[in-house]
Parts: C-alpha cells; structure tokens; sequence
C-alpha cells in the first residue's frame, strides 16, 4: 500500500523593508556618534596641544629675553665714570639718530612702540670679559724719546697682561677664527671720543716682568684717529682702553617682534615672530640680519623700573620703582638742575654731557619687566570662549571672550586692583576681528610677564653724581 509523503511548505527567511531601515537608522545613528565623540576629541586635542604651543613659545620667548635684559651692564659698571664720557664718536659726530651705536653705559636700552598695540623693542648690552673688567691705561710705545701717540690701526701698549694674555703668556685675542676681542677705546682728553675696535693678538713688552705691559694688535675695525699714551706715573691721564671679552660673547643684541599678516587656514590672521639681531658691530644694528627665536609671539611690551624719588643725604637713592614707563608714561623727573623728561633712547645717550640729564641720571633706572603675548599654532573656530561677544563661531554659539572695554579685559601688568590706577604702566591688549587686533577670534594666547632688577648696576647708588 503505498503511502504518500506530506508535503513540507519551506517559508522564505530574511529582512524586510522595516527591519533594513531600523537597522539603516540605527547605523546613521552609531555613525554620527562617533563622528560627535571625533569632533569632540579633536576640539580637546586642539585645546591641549593650543596651550601647549602656546606655553612653549612664551617660556622659550620668555626666557631669552628675561636673561640677556638681566645680564645688561655685566662688566660695564667698574668702567661707567668712562664710557659716561664717550659722547662721540672719533670723526666727533654725536649719536642722535644712532643710539644702537653709542658706547654709554647704558645696561638696557628701550625703543617704544607708541601705543598699547604695538609691540616695544630693546638692546642688551653687555661685556664678556673674563679677565679684567676695568679700563685699563695705555702706555707710551718703546723709543727714543718713547711714542706717546697711537697711529691709526697702529700698534696698542697698555698695562694689564692678565687682561689679553695667560700666565704662559699666550695670546687670547689670537685672530683665528672666534678668536678675536671686542674693545673700547676712549680719549679722556675731554672731547668725548670714544671708539669701537678689535684685538686680534697681544705680545709681551720688552719690559712685561716689571710693568705687566702688553702689545695689542688691532683688527678691523681699528682706531682711525691718534690717542694719546702718558708716562706711567700720570696715573689717569690720557687714554684708556676696556676689554669686551670675546666677540663672539660680548653682546649688543636687540629683540623684537615682526608681525604680519598670513593665511591661517580658511581665514587670514595675523601672525608674530621673536627676532634677535646682533648689533655688537662698528654700525650698529645697521644692515644686521635679524635672526628668528619663537613664531607665534603677537605682543612685546617692555617698561623701565624708574626710581624717581629725591637723592638721599649722602647722595645715593633708594633703589625703589617708583614709576614704570608705559606708552603714556614717561616718568619724568624734576629734580633741579636736573630735568629728565622721558626715558627713551635720545634721552638716555645724552647722559653725562647735557646739562639737564646729568651723569648720574642712568642710576635711576633699577628694573625692566617685559610683557609678552604668545599665540597657538592652530585655531579653533568653535570654542566660543574665543571669540569675542560681538562675533560667533562656526557652529553658531555667540562669543564669551570680553570684548575691548570690558571689565575683564585682557592686560599685561595688571594686579588685583584691575584699574588703570591701581595698576600703574598696564597695558589693555586688544581683541576683536579686525586683522590688527591682538587677539583675534578662534585663536588662544597666553601672556607672560618678568621683572628684571638690573643688578649689574649695583654700584649705582656709588657712583659719581
């Protein structure tokens, strides 16, 4: 009997319309997930690595110009009853107009922006002298009779061989490559010529064992005008000569900073850089190639510490800051005869040999802070803490930075009284979107600040009025 097979109906298996689009949402969903949690990681990255930038470049930017502002007058100070009276150079022209040439003893000298945007710039300059700090005398060449003047270029006789030479005696200005030194030359006939030149060998004296005198050999540049040598005993008389130590040690350095304008991804911002240009030249700063230190600094602010008080009894001052000098502060001082209006570069060089700014008027200059503003590499366009109230981010969201004005206005040197007052020589820095703006929107700086005592002139409350 034959049996016939029920028939087994196979039902198709599989997603349908509805089950694919829950699972087409659920993924779209997961998807800008993830895509939220990378905006969000890179807005923190961003955050991170923009401070991070920014640190860097201001504690680098920081510390360069914090230590050579304080190793301004190093080896200058023992020598300033001298360089005070170096007022021309040896064709007697004065320096007005070409203060970075002048050999006063000036620690640190200050040219102003003009205003709170602009950034400050200034000049270190210093000795590097190992040996001898002092000027030392220069002595007649050997003769008959002995050769008081010095020809141009010629030959130097002075009494200090511990200044240019070993106790092997051998040369330390050798001429060779970094091997030759800085030198001052200056006249004390009462003229006021002073000269910038170079050593490049020192020899013994015929009599060097009893009179600790040497031959110099000078380089380029050289003395173009004669100086006088006197007798050994007219102690202080005739010309003297100060060691700068090595060239490659002795500074003349002046800092500042270059902005300009550049295309910052979508947007053009305005872009800084920190420059050092070496000015330990017989020119000057003149035609010198700055060299860069830092990109990313906006702003550079700096103020002399000035102590204006009256001379103590003994005729010495306080050393207290009593003033700084700010765009529109130029801590003048009245104390008859002396009438120092402002502190800047044409003033400072006139010190010694104008009757209102006497000699002792570079004693009252006892600080320098320098104020700096450092921006990140990258911007953030969506931070609204970046942006200022008037202006919004890419996402829309409105701006909490203070805008120019504000009470909580960004400054450099402020203090807790957070006034104009209460905060003397502080400097509001701007921000906005105009491209001149310091602060300008999606970007995030950082401000660092230094006050520099300059104890390289200690000796200032000693020093002749």
């Amino acid at each position: 009997m034959n049996r016939s097979s029920p028939i087994r109906l196979h039902r198709e298996r599989g997603a349908g319309l509805l089950e694919t689009l829950v699972g087409v949402t659920i993924g779209l969903i997961v998807v800008l997930v993830i895509y939220n949690l990378l905006a969000v990681a890179e807005g923190y990255k961003r955050m991170t690595t923009g401070n991070a930038d920014a640190q860097i470049t201001g504690l680098i930017s920081h510390f360069v110009t914090s230590q050579d502002a304080a190793n301004g007058g190093n080896g200058l100070s023992s020598a300033y009853s001298d360089l005070i009276n170096c007022n021309v150079d040896e064709g007697d022209v004065g320096f007005a107009g070409r203060e970075d040439m002048s050999l006063k003893p000036i620690p640190v000298m200050i040219t102003k922006g003009g205003n709170a945007d602009t950034s400050d710039s200034f000049i270190s300059r210093g000795s590097a002298s190992t040996h001898v700090v002092w000027p030392v005398p220069i002595r007649p060449q050997p003769g008959p009779p002995p050769v008081k003047i010095i020809p141009p270029g010629g030959p130097i006789q002075v009494q200090s061989p511990t200044g240019f030479m070993t106790p092997a005696k051998g040369s330390l200005p050798t001429g060779a490559a970094n091997g030759a030194h800085w030198a001052v030359i200056f006249a004390n006939n009462g003229t006021g010529r002073c000269a910038l030149i170079k050593i490049v060998n020192a020899v013994p004296s015929a009599d060097m064992a009893t009179s600790g005198e040497v031959v110099l050999t000078q380089g380029v540049p050289a003395t173009t005008i004669n100086y006088t040598g006197e007798a050994q005993n007219d102690a202080g008389q005739g010309a003297y000569l100060l060691s700068l130590g090595n060239e490659l040690d002795a500074s003349r350095i002046r800092y500042d900073v270059q902005r300009a304008a550049a295309v910052c991804g979508a947007t053009v911002c305005q872009t800084g850089q920190l420059r050092s240009t070496n000015c330990m030249t017989a020119v000057g700063c003149t035609g010198q190639a700055a060299n860069p230190i830092a990109q990313g600094v906006v702003l550079m602010k700096v103020q002399f510490g000035i102590d204006t008080s009256p001379q103590l009894l003994n005729g010495s001052l306080d050393g207290t800051v009593n003033c700084w000098t700010s765009d529109t502060e130029s801590c003048p001082v009245n104390l008859p005869p002396a009438v120092i209006p402002n502190w800047d570069p044409a003033t400072l060089i006139k010190a010694g040999n104008d009757p209102a700014i006497p000699a002792n008027a570079l004693n009252r200059i006892v600080a320098v802070r320098i104020g700096l503003v450092v921006q990140s590499d990258e911007p953030d366009m969506r931070d609204p803490a970046l942006f200022i109230t008037s202006a919004t981010t890419l996402d829309g969201k409105s701006g909490t930075r203070p805008a120019p004005g504000a009470l909580n206005q960004a400054h450099l040197f402020n203090c807790p009284a957070n006034t104009d007052i209460g905060c003397p020589g502080r400097v509001a820095i701007s921000a906005g979107t105009a491209l001149t703006d310091i602060m300008q929107n999606g970007w995030r700086y950082r401000t660092y600040e230094a006050v520099i005592p300059l104890r390289n002139s200690i000796y200032a409350a000693t020093l002749p009025p």
